[in-house]
């Protein structure tokens, strides 16, 4: 226990003959600092400083993350196309236009699914009149009716028109 006393005891002589040790410094006061003044020069390169940061946050940030995101991405001549699109904060909502058809697609991390079918009918296809509706009603279409909506299937749509105006002209 004497001896730990001993050492204890010179351990700061020690330190103090050495300079540096155990990572210490010889004087604990810092030396002053010299701050050099704000001059002209040294703004105008803090500005084109500031400014090229922005510039590369506001424009070349955006596209690094397009680069890295996940979009539809289609080429000009695509049959694909992204009419209108809507973030939340679950995923994105897409008005998708493929093949003639347009669909509401909801995208989330768990998967894609078709919400609706937004594709509007021609005006002239299935365009039915009162009387064709009853006729097409279960169990009150004479048979005559039913066989001439079967047999008018099968021709162009304006045969298909013109035969409906015939029977409501009948």
């Amino acid at each position: 226990m004497k001896k730990l006393s001993t050492l204890l005891l010179l351990l700061p002589s020690l330190a103090k003959a050495s300079g540096d040790f155990l990572g210490t410094k010889s004087d604990p006061i810092p030396a002053p600092v010299n701050i050099s003044p704000i001059t002209g020069s040294s703004m105008v390169q803090m500005l084109i400083v500031l400014a090229a940061v922005l510039a590369i946050v506001k424009f070349g940030m955006p596209r690094i993350m397009a680069m890295f995101g996940n979009r539809l991405v289609t080429g000009t001549t695509a049959n694909i196309r992204i009419e209108e699109s809507a973030s939340f904060p679950g995923g994105n909502l897409y008005v998708v236009r493929a093949r003639n058809k347009t669909l509401l697609l909801g995208v989330a991390n768990a998967g894609i699914q078709c919400l609706a079918d937004l594709t509007e009918p021609h005006p002239l296809e299935k365009a039915l009149t009162f009387q064709e509706m009853l006729e097409s009603a279960p169990g009150m279409a004479p048979e005559s009716s039913v066989n001439a909506v079967v047999e008018t299937q099968d021709i162009s749509p304006a045969s298909q028109e013109l035969a409906r105006i015939l029977r409501l002209t009948q």
